[in-house]
C-alpha cells in the first residue's frame, strides 16, 4: 500500500488532504488549571509528551480559537477540550513518525505558500513580516511545515480510494432522506427574566450605541472588482495622484467633479447622510475612522478606488432595546438559569412521554422555537443532513435558529437523534447551542431519486469523501494502536 507514497510524495495535492489535519486539530484550550503538574502526560512509541508541551499546544490553540470567535467565544460551550488538544498531540506524534518513516518531505515554497495561505489576508500577512520577531516566524515556518508533511501522508494514504456505483447510490439514500418532525425547542437565554434584560440595558446603554449618520464627499476611480492587474493598477496610481494633490492643498470638490465617476461629481462628491450597513464594508469602515475634515488615503471597495473626505458626524445614539435583547440575554445567563432550563425541559419531556399532554399544545406552550411556538410544534419536512440549494435564505435562517445550521448542514446532534425515531416517537433532551430539544417524528420521506441526477457530482464528492475520512481513521487507529500511546491517569 504504502508504495503509493513512495511513488507520489513529490506531486500529490497536499492541499486537499489538508482537510483531514484540520479535522485532526479543530478543537482546542480551555485554561489548564487545578491539576497537578506532572513530569508527562503520554507517552507515544517511547516518546513523551509533556506538560511543557501540552501547555504551550493549548495557550497558542486557545488563543486561535478565542480570537476567531471573538466576543462570542464560550470555552464552556466546547466540550472536553483539554482532552482534545492532547489527543491532537498524540495524533501528531504518530503521524510525523510515518513521514520520517516513509521519507516525506516538504520544500521550502511548499512552506512559503503554506505560511501565506495560513493568513486571512494580505495586509495581515504583510503587518506580521513588520513587526513579528524571527523567532515567531521560525516557529511558524515548523509549525506549517508539519502539517503540509501529515497532509501529505494522510493524502496518500486516502488518495487512492474509490467508490462504487453501489455505494453512491446507498449513501445517497441514507444520507438524502429527509422527515417531518415536530419540535420544542427551551431556550435558556429565554428564561433570563426580562426586568433583568431591561434593567442592563438602562444601566449599560453606553455599550449598545450606534453609531452616528455621517456626511463624506469622496472621489471614485471605478474599476471592476476582478479586473487584471494592469487595470487595477492603473486606477490605483490615478487615485494615488488624486490623494497627493487633495493632501497637499487641492480643492476636494473641484477634483471630485473633474474626475470622479460617481454621480455624485456633480456636487463635489457629496453624499447624502448615511450610517452603518448602507455603504460597501470598505468605504464604511474607512468613513468611521474618520474625523471630520480628515482625508482618507485610498480605499479599495467592490466598486473601485476612493478617497473619502468626512464633513460631518451626527452623535451617536443608543440602539433599541429590541435589537439588542438577545446579546443582552447572554450576557446575563447564569449557570443557575442554564440548569433551570434543562430541568424544565426534562420536565416537558416526562409530560409527554406519560400523555399529560399532547406535543402539539406542549410546542404552543413552550417552545422558545421561532417556527414550532407558532405552528403547534410543525417545521415541516427536514433534510437529514444536506440543505439543498435551491431551499430559501429565509428558511434557512430559520433553521439555524430553531434547530442549528453549520456548514449549511442540520446540527449533527438533531439529525442523529431524530432520524432514528419510528413515527409517532419522541426523543429524549437534546442538548445543542441553541438550549435544550425535544422532537418528535411524524413520519419519514425517501431520498427522492428523480432528483439524483441533477446532484450527482456532489453526491460522489460527498461519498467519497466519507470514505476517505473512514480509511484514514481505520488507518490511524491502527497505527495508534501499534504505536502503544499511553496517557497517564488523572491529568485532565
Amino acid at each position: 500500500m504504502f508504495n503509493v507514497i513512495r511513488k507520489n510524495t513529490n506531486f500529490l495535492i497536499w492541499t486537499i488532504a489538508i482537510t483531514f489535519v484540520i479535522t485532526i486539530f479543530i478543537s482546542w484550550g480551555m485554561n489548564f488549571t487545578g491539576k497537578a503538574m506532572m513530569p508527562h502526560l503520554a507517552i507515544v512509541a517511547g516518546k513523551k509528551i509533556t506538560t511543557d508541551e501540552f501547555q504551550q499546544a493549548y495557550e497558542t490553540k486557545y488563543k486561535n480559537i478565542k480570537d476567531a470567535y471573538g466576543k462570542d467565544f464560550d470555552p464552556e460551550s466546547i466540550p472536553d477540550l483539554r482532552k482534545q488538544v492532547l489527543d491532537s498531540l498524540v495524533k501528531e506524534k504518530i503521524l510525523l513518525a510515518e513521514t520520517k518513516r516513509y521519507g516525506i518531505t516538504v520544500t521550502e515554497d511548499e512552506i512559503v505558500n503554506g505560511v501565506r495561505s495560513s493568513f486571512p489576508d494580505i495586509n495581515t500577512y504583510n503587518q506580521y513580516i513588520k513587526y513579528a520577531p524571527p523567532i515567531w516566524w521560525k516557529t511558524k515556518e515548523q509549525d506549517v511545515s508539519k502539517e503540509i508533511m501529515m497532509a501529505k501522508l494522510i493524502g496518500a494514504m486516502v488518495d487512492h480510494s474509490t467508490i462504487t456505483d453501489g455505494e453512491i447510490d446507498s449513501y445517497y439514500k441514507r444520507e438524502y432522506e429527509q422527515a417531518h418532525l415536530l419540535h420544542i425547542l427551551i431556550s435558556p437565554k429565554k428564561l433570563v427574566p426580562q426586568t433583568e434584560v431591561a434593567d442592563y440595558y438602562e444601566k449599560n446603554k453606553e455599550d449598545f450605541m450606534k453609531n452616528g449618520k455621517l456626511k463624506a464627499r469622496h472621489i471614485l476611480i471605478a474599476v471592476q472588482e476582478n479586473a487584471n492587474q494592469q487595470e487595477d493598477g492603473a486606477a490605483k496610481a490615478k487615485i494615488t495622484n488624486l490623494y497627493n494633490q487633495a493632501k497637499g492643498g487641492g480643492d476636494f470638490a473641484e477634483l471630485a467633479k473633474k474626475n470622479s465617476n460617481c454621480p455624485s461629481s456633480q456636487n463635489g462628491g457629496l453624499l447624502d447622510y448615511f450610517g452603518e450597513g448602507v455603504m460597501d464594508p470598505e468605504f464604511e469602515k474607512a468613513a468611521y475612522k474618520l474625523k471630520v475634515g480628515e482625508l482618507s488615503p485610498p480605499v479599495r471597495s467592490k466598486f473601485g478606488y476612493h478617497i473619502i473626505k468626512l464633513e460631518d458626524k451626527l452623535p451617536d445614539t443608543p440602539k433599541a432595546l429590541e435589537d439588542v435583547e438577545e446579546e443582552i440575554r447572554g450576557i446575563a445567563l447564569t449557570n443557575e438559569i442554564t440548569k433551570k432550563t434543562a430541568k424544565e425541559a426534562k420536565r416537558i419531556q416526562k409530560m409527554l412521554k406519560q400523555g399529560q399532554i399532547s406535543f402539539e399544545e406542549a410546542a404552543r406552550l413552550y417552545s422558545h422555537g421561532t417556527i414550532s411556538s407558532k405552528t403547534a410544534g410543525d417545521i415541516g419536512i427536514i433534510p437529514k443532513r444536506f440543505i439543498s440549494e435551491d431551499i430559501g435564505t429565509a428558511t434557512v435562517a430559520a433553521w439555524k435558529e430553531e434547530l442549528g445550521v453549520y456548514n449549511n448542514e442540520i446540527d449533527g446532534q438533531i439529525a442523529s437523534a431524530a432520524f432514528v425515531l419510528k413515527p409517532g416517537e419522541i426523543t429524549s433532551v437534546i442538548e445543542n447551542h441553541l438550549g435544550y430539544h425535544i422532537i418528535k417524528m411524524v413520519g419519514k420521506i425517501p431520498a427522492d431519486i428523480a432528483k439524483f441526477e441533477t446532484i450527482k457530482k456532489d453526491v460522489i464528492t460527498k461519498s467519497l469523501a466519507e470514505k476517505k475520512s473512514k480509511t484514514y481513521q481505520d488507518w490511524y487507529d491502527g497505527l495508534k494502536k501499534k504505536a502503544k500511546a499511553v496517557i497517564a491517569e488523572n491529568v485532565l
